[in-house]
């Protein structure tokens, strides 16, 4: 057998239960030829051989649920992840606006008020008094609010009749914005402002920064809802051949047909059944917050909901829907059951999903596993608000009692009941970077929540595969599927604890190396 490439001196870990471990891998065109233990066969003849000279190869990971647009914009912005206080985050939007020499925007990311000394966002008018002629606007880390300043409140007016506009005793607006109704409202606004090069800058950003991560393949969460004319989503499918990665792509659109006319195999994605527990827009069955919503909002009708499942899955077309609370997974479950029954979807042959599937039940598990739900989850969520070791450890905590904070996103419990989770960051919610979602699941500082190293890494891998219905092609080392491969500097069975240290070697995709860390 004649080959281009040929890897061998490795611990290759397939995620393909009949050869789960291999020590070469013959590749050709792209695709895998051939798999094998110990020295490659006599008969392979090789173009070229990698030696990974020990390091630990793995089938290409995935992030099965990210929105790629905001993440390429937030590789840019002002990043107020650190900020402990309001005047930490003025600081830097004084220091952004220093740097500058136009009246342009000053944009920030990942806002968690929760974490600032305060306990509340900046108003505008501190704002005002350190960003001079700039417009600000600053993200929440959830994307499901947004601060800005007077200059930008000129510019956008934000309709009157819109929710979550907050405003002071007087009945000002405080520049803060927690509803998914005005939140959005700006940024569309705001991407209506931004010109198209600067839209193809983020897309190659984003790309480019997966592939650093070791991300073969993402779910691209775009359009709609943070683009309403949808602009960055077509940019994503016509600049997609020319990126180093693949896109499975979800047009987050309720219209179907428009989805269909663009030969799509899926769509949804982030269609947001409630909005965020930070926000105080998670739709719960109980009240959980003290602001103006208690128990949270539901976007959508039921009716509005079982159409959308009906005629995506009636065209043969995959779904996704954004369910956080309890309340919203109440209702997609109820309406899916629906569809369910009257389509004959037995075994979910259409792989549709859930995406964050956080605040459940058990009665939530069982019925999701029984219709073949996939769960789009993000592990690093659980780790980082549910972590007794940090002060952010206790957000989920500071929100609703802990028997309930015990069944957000229970991993284990999900496994045992033969649930199928596919991993994602919900960037740039939390960072791309599926190796820390990997330790994140195995060591997750809430024990009952803990899975196995192969369970974790299945996450990333075969199950991303499947939630995106490329298992066909991709998510484990299987002669014919894709030659998509990402290397690490060490072995996860041997150091799980230390999994979070781990370097990206290499990035490879379909038999192209598209990113390399630093030499051991």
């Amino acid at each position: 057998m004649r080959c281009k490439t040929l890897y061998e001196n490795g611990r290759i870990y397939t995620m393909d239960e009949e050869t789960p471990y291999a020590e070469c891998v013959a590749v050709d065109e792209g695709r895998i030829v051939a798999i094998g233990c110990g020295k490659a066969p006599q008969t392979i003849e090789a173009c070229r051989v990698v030696d990974l000279e020990g390091m630990t190869m793995l089938p290409g990971l995935f992030d099965s649920h990210m929105h790629g647009t905001p993440t390429g914009a937030s590789l840019s912005d002002v990043d107020l992840t650190n900020a402990a206080s309001i005047k930490d985050v003025l600081d830097l939007i004084e220091e952004a606006a220093a740097a500058k020499n136009d009246d342009s925007w000053i944009t920030c990311s990942c806002l968690d008020s929760s974490k600032l000394i305060e306990k509340r966002a900046p108003l505008c008018t501190e704002i005002d008094a350190v960003s001079g002629k700039h417009p600000v606007y600053i993200k929440n880390m959830t994307l499901h609010g947004c601060t800005i300043n007077t200059k930008a409140m000129d510019l956008i007016k934000v309709p009157d009749n819109l929710k979550g506009i907050v405003t002071d005793d007087n009945g000002e607006r405080t520049g803060e914005f927690s509803s998914d109704d005005s939140a959005n409202y700006i940024a569309n606004t705001i991407n209506d402002m931004t010109p198209d090069s600067q839209v193809r800058k983020y897309i190659r950003d984003c790309a480019d920064w997966c592939a650093s991560k070791g991300c073969t393949t993402i779910s691209g969460l775009d359009g709609g809802l943070f683009d309403k004319t949808d602009r960055d989503f077509y940019m994503w499918m016509n600049m997609e051949k020319d990126l180093p990665i693949h896109v499975e792509h979800f047009f987050q659109t309720l219209n179907v047909e428009h989805a269909r006319a663009l030969g799509l195999p899926r769509v949804g994605g982030c269609i947001c059944l409630d909005g965020a527990g930070f926000e105080g827009t998670m739709a719960t069955r109980e009240p959980y917050n003290d602001g103006p919503f208690p128990t949270g909002v539901l976007y959508y009708t039921d009716e509005e909901i079982y159409n959308f499942m009906w005629n995506a899955n009636k065209h043969g077309m995959q779904f996704g829907i954004h369910a956080l609370g309890d309340r919203a997974i109440d209702q997609y479950l109820r309406c899916y059951e629906r569809v369910y029954k009257e389509l004959g979807l037995e075994g979910n042959p259409l792989h549709n999903r859930i995406e964050h599937f956080t605040m459940v039940h058990p009665e939530h598990i069982e019925k999701a596993v029984k219709m073949g739900l996939i769960l789009s989850m993000q592990p690093r969520f659980t780790y980082k608000w549910d972590n007794p070791a940090t002060e952010e450890g206790h957000a989920y905590e500071s929100m609703m009692p802990r028997e309930l904070v015990d069944w957000i996103e229970p991993y284990t419990k999900i496994l045992e009941a033969g649930g199928t989770i596919a991993g994602g960051s919900d960037s740039p919610v939390t960072p791309v970077d599926p190796v820390f979602g990997i330790y994140a699941l195995c060591n997750m500082p809430n024990e009952t929540k803990r899975v196995s190293v192969t369970d974790a890494i299945k996450a990333f891998t075969i199950n991303g595969a499947i939630a995106n219905f490329k298992e066909d092609e991709k998510g484990s080392i299987t002669v014919g599927k894709n030659a998509d491969f990402t290397v690490l500097d060490r072995d996860p069975y041997e150091e799980p604890e230390a999994i979070c240290d781990f370097k990206v070697m290499k990035t490879i995709v379909c038999d192209r190396l598209v990113y390399s860390g630093k030499e051991k």
